[in-house]
């Protein structure tokens, strides 16, 4: 199985939950028994939709999550703004 992003040391998998490809019932159906097996295997998994990625402020809540989950350091900076939209890009490039 493959993850849209995994941090494998700190056992964290983030799954991108597309509204083209996870609207219908099977597929989230589907994604959900995935899920499972992922936490099976020790991973916690961590789905976001693009609500989550569009929304500066979801994001920063997303962001700060993975921070905190992964050990990192949160440095705060001005141009705070620019580096989430580069992060965003970088993470999701096929979103606009």
């Amino acid at each position: 199985m493959r993850c849209d992003m995994l941090w494998p040391r700190e056992r964290l998998a983030l799954e991108y939950d597309s509204d083209m490809f996870h609207s219908d019932e099977s597929r989230q159906n589907r994604d959900a028994d995935r899920r499972i097996r992922l936490e099976r295997l020790g991973l916690h998994v961590i789905p976001i939709r693009r609500a989550q990625v569009m929304n500066a402020n979801k994001f920063d809540r997303l962001a700060m999550m993975l921070v905190e989950r992964t050990g990192k350091r949160h440095d705060p900076c001005p141009d705070w703004p620019l580096r989430r939209y580069e992060l965003r890009q970088w993470m999701f490039p096929w979103i606009k």
